[in-house]
C-alpha cells in the first residue's frame, strides 16, 4: 500500500489550487479508508485505531466508558468519509467489506442500549461532557445531508431502538461554546424526523450561537472562531495576535 496519497492527472483549470477534481476526493476517501480499515478483520469488528502511549486516549486503567468513547469516534470520523461513498455508491467495498452494510450494523450497535457495543447513557456518567456530544454532531451532519445512506435502511422499530440513545445524548448538557453545534445538529435531525424534543432547548442553543456572531463568519466564545461549511475551525486569540504582527513586521520593512 502506498503510504503517501498522490494527486494522478491533476486539473488545475477546475482547481487551481490543488488540482483535485470529485473524483479525487473520492480517490482520497478510498486510500484513507483502505488504511484504516487494516484494523478491521471481518464486518463484526467493530473500527479501533491501536493507542500511542502517553499521546492517546484511553491510556491504562482509564474506565470502560473512555474506550468505548474512542470506539464511537473511530466509527463515526471515518462515517464521515464513507457517508459520501455510499451515496455515490451504495455497494462501495474496502477490503471486500460493503461499506453500507459494516456502519449500518456498527451505528445500529452503538445506539442500541443492551448491546454490547452500545454507548453508555449520560446518566450512567460523572456529570461532566463528553466527547460524544462530539461524535453525535458529527454523525448526524452526515446523516442530515444524506439520511440514505444508511438511516432509511433502518426498520421503525429499529430506530426508535436507536433514538433513545441519540435523544438522551442531544438533550444532555454541553460546553457554553461552540459545542452547542453538535446538541443543535442532533436535536435539529430527531425534530425533522418526527421524534420529540425539548423545542425550548433547541431555541436556546440557537439564540447563544447567534449572540456569539462578531460579523462575517467570525464568533466570539473565550476566543475567537470561525465557522466553516462543515462544523466549526478554531482559531485561537494567540493566532490572531500572530497574524497581525507579522502584517505589521511587513509594512515595517
Amino acid at each position: 500500500m502506498k503510504r503517501v496519497f498522490e494527486v494522478t492527472n491533476p486539473d488545475f483549470t477546475k482547481s487551481p489550487l490543488t488540482g483535485m477534481t470529485k473524483q479525487h476526493y473520492i480517490e482520497l476517501a478510498k486510500y484513507l479508508l483502505e488504511r484504516a480499515f487494516t484494523h478491521v478483520k471481518s464486518i463484526g469488528d467493530p473500527i479501533s485505531f491501536p493507542i500511542v502511549p502517553g499521546k492517546t486516549y484511553p491510556q491504562p486503567n482509564s474506565p470502560d466508558w473512555r474506550y468505548r468513547s474512542a470506539e464511537f469516534e473511530a466509527l463515526e470520523r471515518t462515517f464521515t468519509l464513507a457517508g459520501p461513498l455510499i451515496h455515490i455508491d451504495p455497494e462501495t467495498e474496502i477490503k471486500g467489506i460493503n461499506l453500507r452494510d459494516y456502519y449500518s450494523l456498527h451505528i445500529y450497535n452503538a445506539l442500541t442500549p443492551g448491546h454490547a457495543n452500545s454507548l453508555p447513557m449520560p446518566e450512567d456518567l460523572p456529570d461532566s461532557t463528553y466527547q460524544y456530544t462530539c461524535e453525535f454532531g458529527g454523525l448526524f451532519k452526515t446523516l442530515l445531508l444524506m439520511p440514505e445512506t444508511i438511516w432509511t435502511s433502518y426498520s421503525e422499530e429499529q430506530k426508535n431502538e436507536m433514538v433513545v440513545t441519540i435523544s438522551k445524548w442531544a438533550h444532555h448538557r454541553t460546553t457554553q461554546n461552540n459545542w452547542r453545534i453538535f446538541n443543535i445538529i442532533t436535536l435539529s435531525f430527531l425534530k425533522k424526523y418526527g421524534y420529540e424534543i425539548d423545542d425550548d432547548l433547541l431555541k436556546n442553543h440557537l439564540l447563544w450561537v447567534a449572540s456569539y456572531h462578531s460579523g462575517n463568519g467570525w464568533y466570539l466564545e473565550q476566543t475567537y472562531n470561525y465557522y466553516s461549511i462543515s462544523l466549526f475551525i478554531v482559531y485561537t486569540t494567540i493566532w490572531n495576535r500572530t497574524l497581525a504582527m507579522n502584517i505589521i513586521l511587513k509594512l515595517l520593512q
